[in-house]
């Protein structure tokens, strides 16, 4: 069986399509399972998927950037290279810096922004483990299964902190980058039971795990000082 869809010189893995699919459905969840579905989120959500796409095309044609000498040589040869760890860093560095610019430019909330994106890629990745699942590496003789469900542990742990950050009675803006933390932690600790780490299947470092989780804590703990700067001030 075909494990591709072939469109003129160009091959789209369905593994691809599947991540489409799950992201897709992810905005489904945004737009009608979260706060983010207020009207006071309108532009939020509409600028999140500007960002989102714009990543999404940097990860899947970043390999012309990346490999610029031999895609001059042979074009199609680099389009049709899968995307991975170094793609999906340029993609990342891009979307962070388009959030930064379309906040100031639009007088956004950029914590409610990078709130609405991890989301949806969080649960775009669950949706994906549950219709796409994988085994680790061997359980050993200490648990009732050969080999670790390292799908099963991606949709456990991202769903406990989606459950936590949306549908608890928490404030969502404080609770993003605290859930950032926790999550990037938790799927740093799974990729050891895995052959190797990896997010929507892409096999990247460890490491990469570790980038949002500072970054998140950097920004919380700025976020609490400039809080407590501010309620002193008024009192």
């Amino acid at each position: 069986m075909n494990d591709a869809l072939s469109i003129g010189p160009f091959t789209i893995p369905f593994t691809t399509l599947m991540a489409a699919a799950a992201l897709a459905a992810a905005y489904i969840y945004i737009r009608y399972g979260t706060d983010f579905q207020k009207e006071k989120y309108k532009k939020i959500r509409e600028e999140g998927l500007n960002i989102l796409a714009a990543g999404i095309i940097v990860f899947l044609f970043g390999t012309v950037v990346l490999r610029f000498p031999a895609f001059l040589s042979d074009p199609l040869a680099v389009l049709s290279y899968p995307g991975g760890a170094e793609e999906m860093l340029l993609a990342a560095s891009v979307m962070t810096l388009y959030s930064i610019m379309q906040s100031k430019k639009h007088f956004l909330s950029g914590t409610a922004l990078f709130g609405m994106i991890f989301t949806i890629l969080i649960a775009g990745e669950l949706v994906y483990h549950f219709f796409q699942p994988s085994a680790g590496i061997s359980a050993g003789s200490l648990l009732p299964f050969a080999a670790h469900p390292v799908s099963f542990y991606i949709i456990a742990a991202g769903g406990a902190v989606l459950y936590w950050m949306h549908h608890r009675k928490v404030n969502l803006e404080q609770a993003v980058f605290p859930a950032v933390v926790i999550w990037a932690f938790s799927r740093w600790v799974i990729g050891f039971s895995d052959t190797m780490h990896t997010f929507f299947m892409v096999p990247v470092p460890g490491e990469y795990f570790w980038i949002p989780a500072a970054g998140a804590a950097f920004f919380y703990v700025y976020q609490r000082i400039n809080k407590k700067q501010v309620t002193a001030w008024k009192s």
